[in-house]
């Protein structure tokens, strides 16, 4: 949503800050399986949602989501305010292992895909 949030990354061996390639996600902490993820960040955010739907309803929307984990999160709001029905194609890199508790995740992305496709709306997964 918009305002801020917390980002969390592994640092570099050393410390510095945040490492590319190491690990970084902005879901719920208690969601990610990744033991050493030890710096949150605070950030700003916005609500992906509210931006798809401040689009001209005639406009064509792609939505490409690589968010290290978050993807659930944001496709179920987008399917709650109705911002999926705006998106015309989706691909979508999914993050199941990030998480402690896969089985729930991927019964999550199961009803995502699924409500997706009764809205019209296609979803590819990226790798």
């Amino acid at each position: 949503s918009d305002g801020v949030g917390t980002f969390m990354a592994t640092t570099a061996r050393g410390g510095g800050g945040p490492s590319n390639g190491v690990g970084s996600t902005a879901m719920p902490r208690a969601n990610w399986n990744v033991p050493n993820a030890a710096e949150d960040y605070q950030v700003k955010t916005c609500d992906i949602a509210k931006l798809v739907l401040s689009f001209d309803s005639d406009d064509i929307i792609y939505l490409k989501l690589d968010v290290e984990g978050s993807e659930v999160e944001i496709l179920e709001r987008m399917i709650k305010t109705n911002a999926i029905d705006r998106v015309r194609h989706t691909w979508v890199e999914w993050h199941s292992r990030m998480f402690v508790d896969p089985k729930e995740y991927n019964s999550r992305k199961r009803d995502i895909r699924t409500e997706m496709k009764r809205r019209g709306t296609n979803c590819w997964d990226w790798r």
